[in-house]
């Protein structure tokens, strides 16, 4: 996964609550990619962090769909560790997000 590049659908993140807490983020920046980027070739997509052990990482639509939309959008907090997981669902850009594709730049 080093070679990807690792895209949320949501700012409200586990990993971004807890730089936060631990005082390795005071403001989080973050960038709004262009929704076409999961049309790309070579975009994989993971239902949870694509790091986890029990991650399953496809490139096919069918991955894209698995994907819990409902929580890895939702803009309340998380509500156990399952919903932790799916809020941590990732559309993994091979190696660069396109500069035209990064809306609020």
């Amino acid at each position: 996964m080093q070679d990807y590049v690792r895209l949320s659908f949501s700012p409200n993140i586990p990993m971004i609550h807890r730089a936060r807490e631990e005082g390795r983020i005071k403001v989080p920046k973050m960038l709004l990619v262009d929704a076409s980027m999961i049309y790309s070739k070579t975009t994989l997509f993971s239902v949870i962090n694509a790091n986890d052990s029990g991650a399953s990482v496809g490139e096919d639509f069918d991955s894209f769909n698995r994907i819990r939309f409902d929580i890895a959008t939702a803009s309340r907090r998380w509500d156990g560790e399952e919903e932790k997981g799916y809020r941590q669902a990732e559309v993994l850009v091979k190696r660069h997000v396109p500069l035209d594709l990064i809306k609020n730049l």
